[in-house]
């Protein structure tokens, strides 16, 4: 529920015209949902690369590292350099991660399509 929250409220950020939202608001929402979407990528066990570790787990190290180097630049009040560190989660997390949780026999997949 995080991610899907995080990645609607990441395509409104994108996609709305400039000064039309409170930006600053919905980021701190933004980066709350994607640190608890992040975390919680360490308790997935389902499908084992090598060991205890998934795939999730390699987008979930990058993401966190993302979001710190996001939140440190938007205090700086460097807005250029916050958007790469904001759209590599954006993209890469969410969209990679959703395809992986939407194949047959993931329990995303059954709960939407089933």
């Amino acid at each position: 529920m995080a991610a899907n929250a995080a990645f609607a409220i990441g395509t409104v950020q994108t996609c709305a015209p400039k000064r039309t939202l409170r930006p600053k608001q919905l980021g701190h929402l933004w980066c709350v949902l994607m640190l608890w979407t992040a975390l919680s990528g360490f308790l997935i066990y389902d499908i084992r690369l090598r060991g205890a570790f998934s795939p999730i787990h390699l987008l979930s190290v990058p993401a966190l590292v993302e979001i710190y180097v996001s939140v440190t630049e938007a205090r700086r009040k460097e807005v250029a350099r916050h958007r790469k560190p904001v759209i590599a989660p954006y993209s890469g997390a969410l969209l990679v991660a959703g395809v992986f949780a939407m194949l047959p026999g993931r329990l995303m997949h059954q709960l939407l399509f089933l």
